[in-house]
């Protein structure tokens, strides 16, 4: 059966239409206990690392991040894992270990750009945007050594639908079909291919997995956000749906019930339903009518360090500076909410984590997101290498 996104979105918001009209949300069958020492065990934050972000496909943006050939970025988001993501001459986008085949330094130190070779800075190696050595200097003195054998190494990497996958470990593939499932046909029904990049930040925090928690449940609207995403959504009330090991939130907004004087057919229902997809295993990707924002999480060395790349992107062309300038508002706005409430928040938990206040920490019937995702999480750690 063919995928359609619009009969499926319907599907949602009669749902949440519901859930409204009720004062009720999506439940699980029962409390989820998450242990506390899952947010601070520094073995268990080793092997995360290992499993979820050198072994699992992850999003790491769209297309138009790499608009042309001999676009690059630099990515040192991943421990161990330092990256530079290229567009060929050919077009075709690839990711490389960031690691010089003479003497391991780093080859290239910019974080974005356009270049036909990446020179090392230390003795002047140079390599193509296929990751090909290009050439270096008294190739006398290098019997042996060439493109064959001292290429840049290439991880996997993937361009799909308009968004760009990597696996960070040399000679990886990027298996979608099996990490995507389900999911796969609604992502590729967006059309990601036509959305422009308008702005980035990178916002620090504490475990990675607190971070992550804060995208999965509507549950503190209204405590932690009274003055801003309160405003827009209801509290507490929400759609779930889950796709393997990923899930959609959908969180109606405070206009939803404004579909009811419209025939089903005509329902823009993102104008109405603020749609939140947990890709796993670190990034929540919102599709709203203001545009595409990527949440993506990264764990640092240390349990309680983290990074999120929060990217912002436009489905359309800016045709206006009124358009542009509401775009930036809405960005200053998401930077601020997610910066000065959601991980101020997580930083308070993260203290409590090590306190011996508690071995569990409780998530309700009504924040069945955070069940799936922590379910998810156990499962897929403990799957062999």
């Amino acid at each position: 059966m063919t995928y359609d996104l619009r009969t499926d979105l319907a599907g949602v918001a009669r749902r949440a239409i519901a859930n409204v009209q009720a004062r009720t949300t999506d439940l699980a069958p029962d409390v989820w206990l998450e242990p506390v020492a899952n947010y601070a065990d520094q073995p268990r934050h080793e092997r995360e690392i290992e499993v979820l972000f050198h072994q699992t496909p992850l999003l790491l943006g769209l297309s138009c991040d790499w608009p042309t050939p001999g676009s690059y970025t630099t990515f040192d988001h991943i421990p161990e894992r330092p990256l530079v993501i290229a567009r060929g001459d050919d077009g075709v986008l690839r990711a490389f270990l960031n690691v010089c085949r003479h003497r391991g330094a780093r080859v290239v130190h910019e974080s974005a750009g356009t270049t036909a070779r990446f020179r090392c800075p230390f003795h002047a190696w140079t390599y193509r945007t296929t990751g090909a050595l290009a050439g270096l200097p008294f190739k006398e003195g290098f019997p042996g050594v060439d493109e064959c054998t001292h290429s840049l190494t290439q991880v996997g990497c993937r361009e799909w639908n308009g968004m760009v996958w990597v696996v960070p470990t040399a000679g990886a593939t990027v298996d979608l079909e099996s990490h995507l499932g389900p999911l796969a046909p609604l992502l590729a029904a967006y059309g990601f291919e036509r959305a422009e990049r308008f702005t980035a930040n990178e916002l620090p925090a504490t475990n990675w997995k607190l971070a992550v928690d804060t995208y999965l449940e509507g549950y503190h609207f209204a405590s932690l956000h009274p003055n801003t995403i309160n405003l827009i959504n209801y509290d507490n009330s929400m759609v779930f749906d889950a796709y393997g090991p990923h899930s959609r939130q959908g969180f109606p907004r405070k206009n939803l019930l404004d579909l009811l004087a419209l025939p089903e057919q005509n329902w823009e229902v993102h104008h109405h339903l603020t749609c939140v997809h947990q890709v796993f295993p670190n990034v929540a990707f919102t599709v709203s009518p203001e545009g595409i924002l990527i949440n993506a999480v990264y764990p640092g060395a240390r349990f309680d360090e983290s990074v999120t790349v929060q990217t912002h992107y436009t489905r359309e062309p800016i045709r206006s500076e009124a358009e542009r300038a509401a775009m930036q508002q809405r960005a200053d706005l998401v930077k601020a909410v997610v910066t000065d409430d959601d991980y101020w928040m997580t930083a308070s938990i993260q203290a409590g984590t090590t306190s011996g206040a508690q071995d569990v920490v409780t998530f309700g019937r009504n924040e069945q997101g955070l069940h799936h995702y922590h379910r998810s999480l156990i499962e897929a750690v403990a799957r062999p290498n």
